[in-house]
C-alpha cells in the first residue's frame, strides 16, 4: 500500500486587528530635544553662514526720505558693502582688518553720529542680551513695563569732505580744498530762495561748532566727542552769548546793507514780536520800531519797548529752535569755510536743499561707517500705504548700480 504524504500544517500567524495595524503604522514621535538638534543640526551652518555674510559682506538697507534724491530714492532698497571700510569685531566698531579710507564723491551708510548705542536712560531699560553679545536689540521697558525694540539710525549721504579737508559752500555750490567739488554735478536743488552769508568766513568754524556743540551736548556718545569737548569754551557754552552774537550779527549787517531787509524782518518776526503789539501796530497802522545800530541784544530792546507800551514781555525762547533756525537758513547756502578733523568725513546729500546732513549736526565719526551702496535691489513706488506701494513698484529702478 502505498503511503500518505503527511501533508504539512500552515502556522499561520492571527491576523491583526486595525487598530493594531493603524498603531504600527504611525512613526514614534521624537522629543523635542531630539527635534531641535535635528533642526539646528541641519540649518545651522545655513543660518550662521548667512548671517556671517549680513554682518561683515553684504547687507539691505531701505532709504525712508529723499536727502540723497534723485540718485537714491525715497521707497529704494539697497545691498550694501559691509567689508569695504573694514572688517569690524561682532557687535561692536572696533576694526579687526583695518579697510580703506571713503573716497571724495563715494556715497557712504553711517550710523547716525548723535543716537546713543542703547536705549536711554540706560536704567530704565533692561536688557536681554549682554553688550559683548547683543543679538537682538530687544529691551524691557522698566517704567512703562512693555517690550522695546531699539536700533540706532543708519544714514546715507555722499562723502564731500575727508580729515584735513577744507570744506565750504558758496551761494549753493561745494567747494573743497578751494576747488570745486568734483561730484556737483549729482547735486539737485530744489528751493531756489537764496539765503546770503551771514557768518564771516573767519568766523565760520568757531562759530558752527559752538552751536553744534550746544545743540547736541547731550547726545556726543561716541569717537566725534573729543572733537567738541576738547575745546577752550564747551564747558562755558551759555545761549545768551549765542544768541547776542547772532542779534549783533544781524543788526549790523542789516545797517551796513550787507543782508537784505527782509531777512533781518524774519528774523525778529521769529523771535523778539509780541503778536498782541503787533496787532496794535497793524491796527495804528505803523511800522516795527527799529533797534538802533549797535544793538548787541535785540530781546531787551524789544521787552523796554513793549513794558513802555503795557504789553507783557516775551516768554523764555525755545533755544533748540533757535539754533535750528540759524543752521537751517542761514548756513545752508553759504557754509564754511570748516576743516574736517581727523577721524572724521563730512557729508552731505545730493538733495541739497533738503538734506539733513553734516552742516547741521556735525561731523561723521569713521568708525560709524557701515559701508558703501552696491546697487538697487528693490525700489517701492509712491502712495499713501504699503499695499499702494508695491502695486507701483518702480521696476526701472530695480537693478541700478549706485553712485
Amino acid at each position: 500500500m502505498a503511503k500518505r504524504k503527511k501533508k504539512k500544517r500552515k502556522h499561520l500567524t492571527p491576523k491583526p486587528s486595525e487598530a493594531e495595524t493603524s498603531e504600527k503604522g504611525k512613526k514614534k514621535k521624537k522629543p523635542f530635544g531630539r527635534r531641535l538638534w535635528d533642526f539646528v543640526r541641519s540649518w545651522g551652518t545655513v543660518i550662521l553662514v548667512v548671517l556671517a555674510i549680513r554682518a561683515f559682506v553684504i547687507e539691505a538697507f531701505t532709504v525712508p526720505t529723499g536727502s540723497m534724491e534723485d540718485t537714491i530714492l525715497p521707497g529704494d532698497f539697497l545691498l550694501v558693502n559691509k567689508f569695504v571700510y573694514g572688517f569690524k569685531a561682532p557687535f561692536t566698531n572696533k576694526d579687526i582688518i583695518h579697510g580703506r579710507m571713503p573716497r571724495r564723491g563715494e556715497i557712504i551708510v553711517f550710523r547716525y553720529p548723535r543716537n546713543s548705542r542703547w536705549p536711554e536712560p540706560q536704567e530704565r531699560y533692561a536688557r536681554f542680551f549682554p553688550k559683548w553679545f547683543p543679538l537682538l536689540p530687544i529691551f524691557w521697558d522698566r517704567w512703562e513695563h512693555k517690550f522695546h525694540w531699539y536700533s540706532p539710525q543708519n544714514y546715507v549721504k555722499r562723502c564731500v569732505g575727508l580729515p584735513g579737508d577744507t570744506v565750504e559752500v558758496i551761494d549753493k555750490r561745494v567747494y573743497v580744498n578751494s576747488k570745486p567739488f568734483e561730484e556737483e554735478g549729482k547735486a539737485t536743488h530744489k528751493i531756489p530762495q537764496m539765503y546770503p552769508r551771514l557768518v564771516p568766513e573767519e568766523d565760520f568754524h568757531e562759530k558752527w561748532m559752538d552751536i553744534v556743540s550746544f545743540r547736541f551736548t547731550d547726545s556726543l556718545h561716541y569717537s566725534d566727542t573729543l572733537v567738541y569737548i576738547s575745546r577752550e569754551n564747551f564747558d562755558g557754552l551759555n545761549f545768551s552769548d549765542i544768541r547776542r552774537y547772532y542779534d549783533s550779527l544781524f543788526t549790523r549787517l542789516f545797517f551796513t546793507d550787507r543782508i537784505p531787509g527782509i531777512h533781518f524782518e524774519d528774523y525778529v518776526m521769529n523771535f523778539y514780536m509780541n503778536p498782541a503789539y503787533l496787532q496794535y501796530l497793524n491796527k495804528h497802522h505803523l511800522q516795527v520800531p527799529l533797534p538802533p545800530e549797535d544793538c548787541v541784544d535785540l530781546r531787551s530792546y524789544y521787552n523796554d519797548l513793549y513794558l513802555d507800551t503795557g504789553f507783557d514781555t516775551l516768554p523764555d525762547m525755545d533755544s533748540l529752535h533757535f539754533a535750528s533756525y540759524i543752521m537751517h537758513f542761514h548756513m545752508r547756502d553759504n557754509f564754511g569755510p570748516i576743516v574736517v578733523p581727523e577721524g572724521m568725513v563730512f557729508g552731505m546729500g545730493d538733495n541739497r536743499d533738503q538734506s539733513e546732513d553734516c552742516r547741521y549736526w556735525g561731523f561723521i565719526p569713521v568708525d560709524l561707517l557701515k559701508g558703501s551702496p552696491l546697487v538697487t535691489y528693490y525700489s517701492l513706488g509712491d502712495g499713501p500705504n504699503l499695499f499702494a506701494r508695491i502695486l507701483r513698484t518702480k521696476w526701472k529702478r530695480i537693478g541700478r548700480v549706485v553712485n
